[in-house]
């Protein structure tokens, strides 16, 4: 098993945020300083879970995030991108340009990881 080089402190978390906030400029900022599979202290997500852009996770990807690593709740960042799509119901985005918008962008999300999964760069 993977473990973490380091447990985020609550003020540390400015990876995270950046991977949420979806600007890939201040994540490659933060990259530099942290550890890209640094956890959470309290839901132990890493910023690969908290991604919420098809860009971002590419781009943690790319850096050597471990898709296959489980949070606190035991759910890998795959788990909660799924999640996260199932909750958007797909009737609205026939109408509704922002929730389709939300509604691709996790379905590419997904795939991404899924692609990742293929790949055996990371065993248990």
């Amino acid at each position: 098993n993977y473990t973490p080089k380091k447990i985020l402190k609550i003020k540390d978390s400015s990876l995270i945020d950046a991977a949420r906030s979806e600007n890939p400029i201040d994540v490659k900022a933060k990259l530099k300083k942290s550890d890209v599979n640094m956890r959470e202290r309290f839901s132990g997500d890493t910023a690969l879970m908290s991604a919420t852009s098809p860009k971002i996770v590419q781009l943690l990807l790319e850096s050597g995030a471990n898709h296959q690593l489980k949070n606190n709740q035991g759910k890998t960042a795959l788990d909660l991108a799924k999640a996260r799509k199932d909750r958007i119901n797909p009737r609205y985005t026939r109408n509704n340009r922002f929730v389709k918008e939300q509604f691709d962008k996790y379905e590419q999300i997904i795939q991404l990881l899924e692609n990742a999964s293929d790949r055996p760069e990371w065993e248990e």
